[in-house]
């Protein structure tokens, strides 16, 4: 089969010739306008509305990268999905601020504007100017925000559904507040407040006042954000509030009253992963002896948990937990003690890529033969070939790659299978096997994970600025979208 594709050079050279007004490579040097009008070349035969929308985005945003605003513009202006159309204005509208063309990106704010009240459903409407004024708000114009903030709570009002009422309102209130205006701030999150009271839904309720009570926090309003929490009486979302707010304390510094506030959360489900949170936050700032005194608390929690199910993921958690600690022969024991078989994997998994990560191939080596399920013991695999490859240890990367396939084909899910030998392929590219990599992706009978190994591929040489070869993998690419997005990649960078 790879004997049917033209060699590399042939390729190439049919790229940079073929029926091009520029080439995309010459004198070692990419053409980000050329390749930018391949990709919306692509991008026009997407079937899928909704991707060739997005596609259509990142092309617009990209043109803003390299300073072509008016084709950015152009191109933003022929996406049919007004939200999408909305993004691309916005996004090329900060690009345009970024590097002092102030008019040219009020402009192309103003035309995110116009696109987005042209919406009729208020709640899309309400929500899109919301994030909007944040665009604005970035851009350094307050008033603007500010403006299209009272637009977004006009179209807020108008919505007959408590529930995305009162979620509306609730964001414009948090952006009222990240503008300065903290008196109009109060005053929309105190209706939000009130019109999540009438909300029939219960979980629907609860999540309201819970964002509310989240954005006191954020602003160090502690008191009035608990005031809230205690009105919440399902035990995942009342454990939101509490597990947000020791996330703020954590950010701060104060482990104690992170701890203290985590140790409120009446879910020991939730408790377990916030204190594990913490611990892991404290360890990588120094505290070593106080992340381990958390974690060490948190992996008794999990064992106390009743539910099995939960049980088994809290305990997941706390194992890597440890391994992320370099308390790897403690976390090995506690994975092994899970009892159920997948979350033994997933633990073990994440354990042994700690261990290769550390430079401790042999110890990852010999977890990665304990792993019983084939999918995790591939993957596992295929993550320590890559880091072999880091650190230039190309000889056991390549025999640990070629282990991870042939383990691959002892998954009995095809899904599974596809979705391993679209990591596989990549790996091969990478040591330089050109064939092995090209006959695996085309192997993969998904044709949408096909296509994604070699948007991978494709990846890997633009992230290494090998652009030349990179391009001769996106052409190889059939859908699209991937090749859209590919030559989109190339030229961003």
């Amino acid at each position: 089969m790879f004997r049917r594709f033209l060699s590399y050079m042939m390729i190439l050279g049919a790229l940079i010739v073929a029926g091009c007004a520029a080439p995309m490579f010459s004198n070692n040097q990419k053409n980000n306008s050329a390749i930018l009008a391949r990709s919306l070349s692509a991008a026009k035969t997407i079937e899928n509305p909704y991707n060739r929308a997005a596609a259509l985005e990142d092309i617009a945003i990209v043109y803003g990268s390299i300073g072509q605003f008016d084709k950015a513009a152009e191109v933003a202006s022929t996406i049919k999905d007004p939200l999408i159309k909305a993004f691309a204005f916005s996004n090329v509208g900060e690009k345009a601020w970024k590097v002092g063309k102030k008019e040219i990106s009020i402009t192309l704010l103003s035309g995110a504007q116009d696109s987005i009240l042209s919406v009729e459903n208020d709640h899309v409407k309400a929500y899109t100017l919301t994030l909007l004024a944040e665009s604005y708000n970035t851009v350094g114009d307050k008033g603007k925000a500010s403006e299209v903030l009272s637009k977004a709570y006009e179209a807020a009002g108008k919505i007959g559904d408590d529930h995305l009422k009162a979620y509306d309102l609730t964001l414009i209130g948090e952006k009222y507040s990240k503008i300065g205006d903290k008196k109009r701030s109060g005053e929309v999150l105190s209706e939000a407040y009130q019109v999540a009271q009438g909300i029939d839904d219960r979980e629907a309720r609860i999540t309201i006042m819970d964002m509310i009570a989240h954005i006191l926090a954020e602003d160090k309003q502690f008191d009035q954000a608990f005031e809230i929490i205690k009105n919440i009486d399902v035990s995942f979302t009342k454990a939101a509030g509490p597990d947000r707010i020791s996330d703020l304390y954590m950010t701060a510094g104060n482990y104690e009253k992170a701890v203290e506030t985590a140790e409120t959360i009446q879910n020991p489900y939730t408790r377990t992963f916030t204190l594990a949170r913490i611990s892991l936050d404290a360890w990588t700032k120094g505290k070593k002896e106080q992340a381990l005194s958390i974690l060490t608390r948190s992996a008794e929690l999990s064992k106390s948990i009743e539910d099995e199910y939960t049980k088994t993921l809290a305990m997941d958690r706390v194992a890597w937990g440890f391994a992320e600690s370099d308390q790897r022969q403690i976390a090995v024991e506690m994975a092994q003690s899970i009892e159920n078989e997948f979350n033994k994997d997933d633990a073990l998994e994440r354990i042994a890529v700690r261990h290769a990560e550390s430079g401790e191939f042999g110890k990852a080596v010999e977890i990665t033969g304990t792993i019983k399920d084939t999918y995790y013991r591939t993957f596992t695999a295929i993550r320590i070939a890559d880091l072999y490859l880091n650190t230039g240890k190309n000889e056991f990367a390549e025999g640990t790659i070629n282990q991870a396939l042939e383990i691959s084909k002892n998954i009995p899910e095809e899904n599974r299978k596809n979705k391993a030998l679209a990591a596989i392929a990549p790996i091969y590219e990478k040591l330089g096997k050109h064939k092995i990599a090209i006959d695996t992706a085309r192997s993969i009978t998904d044709p949408h994970l096909k296509n994604m190994a070699l948007f991978r591929i494709t990846s890997w040489y633009t992230d290494s600025a090998q652009y030349e070869k990179a391009l001769i993998w996106a052409e190889i690419i059939e859908d699209p979208y991937f090749q859209a997005s590919a030559y989109t990649q190339i030229a961003s960078r």
